[in-house]
């Protein structure tokens, strides 16, 4: 499952000492936040397992959600290196999330 990150000093260290970090925004009455976070998780645990997993409630975490200019839920940021790479946000396709992670994913663990 996604760790859970609520200050932005957790979230600075996991982008220091993390490659590859693939950040989900969520709120406690996003329907769509609840039912694709668990399908996300399937699919980086699945073809991505050296990429970590945050998970962050904007409700618990306004100040982080506003430092990464998240302002609709749910968000899903991924960062190689300490950068972002690719954003997501709303309902979005799970199939085009791995197909864009594929390539720099594999020439970062391979």
């Amino acid at each position: 499952m996604f760790t859970s990150v609520s200050t932005p000093e957790e979230f600075r260290q996991f982008l220091k000492n993390e490659r590859a970090v693939t950040v989900f925004f969520s709120g406690d009455s996003c329907h769509v936040c609840h039912a694709l976070m668990p399908k996300a998780d399937h699919i980086l645990r699945e073809h991505f397992p050296e990429m970590k997993r945050v998970g962050v409630n904007v409700a618990e975490a306004a100040e982080l959600a506003v430092q990464n200019s998240v302002f609709t839920v749910p968000a899903l940021i991924v960062f190689f290196d300490g950068r972002e790479f690719l954003r997501k946000t709303g309902s979005f396709s799970l199939a085009e999330l791995q197909a864009r992670i594929d390539r720099p994913y594999r020439l970062m663990f391979s």
